[in-house]
């Protein structure tokens, strides 16, 4: 409890030494939360694994995003939902299929790295959806 006190003090300390209180800090976080969102970031996973001269590996992340729009859906309609589902599925596949063109010998397969860029995009797609339906 002592701890939780202390870093509470601490942190209402440094917003406050730069300016913010940590009221103001959490009102900015809650507006920022309820600003509209009007587009997708869809990110595709490559993981390349390289051995040197003396066979130490070294693993290396490598991704590409892409930005899909939507500001033009209306996504209280389902008919809009499914329309930006398709366009992070062709964002997906098309970020993985670069990744796998520059990267060849990277993992994961194209197909495995689609579905994960989609079901990483499928979040933001949900909360952009319940925000139409909830402004």
């Amino acid at each position: 409890m002592i701890k939780r006190a202390l870093l509470a003090g601490a942190l209402g300390s440094m917003l406050a030494l730069v300016g913010v209180t940590p009221n103001a800090a959490l009102a900015e976080a809650a507006e920022d939360a309820a600003r509209p969102i009007d587009w997708i970031v869809v990110v595709a996973p490559r993981i390349r694994q390289e051995r040197d001269r003396v066979g130490a590996s070294r693993v290396t992340t490598i991704s590409r995003d892409i930005r899909v729009d939507f500001g033009d859906l209306d996504l209280t309609r389902t008919s809009n939902l499914y329309l930006l589902e398709d366009r992070v599925n062709e964002a997906a596949r098309e970020v993985c299929e670069e990744l796998a063109e520059l990267f060849p010998d990277a993992q994961p397969t194209v197909a495995v790295c689609i579905r994960r860029a989609v079901e990483d995009a499928m979040v933001q797609v949900r909360q952009a959806a319940r925000q139409a339906v909830a402004g």
